[in-house]
């Protein structure tokens, strides 16, 4: 499933960032973590706003 694989690359990347650097804290690891959380979100919120047929076009695309 598109929305397990997404979460799951939200974790690599948390698990990832926390071997950053302190000074890069505010700045590279906040915006990776963003981009990385708004994928699963953004899936998530289609399937809500949009209905089944939406998010099922939206599995299949990605």
């Amino acid at each position: 499933m598109v929305w397990q694989r997404s979460h799951e690359m939200v974790l690599d990347v948390y698990s990832l960032v926390k071997d950053f650097p302190k000074q890069e804290t505010y700045s590279l690891v906040d915006q990776l973590k963003r981009a990385a959380y708004s994928v699963p979100a953004n899936i998530v919120e289609g399937c809500i706003y949009e209905g089944s047929n939406s998010c099922w076009w939206i599995w299949n695309k990605a």
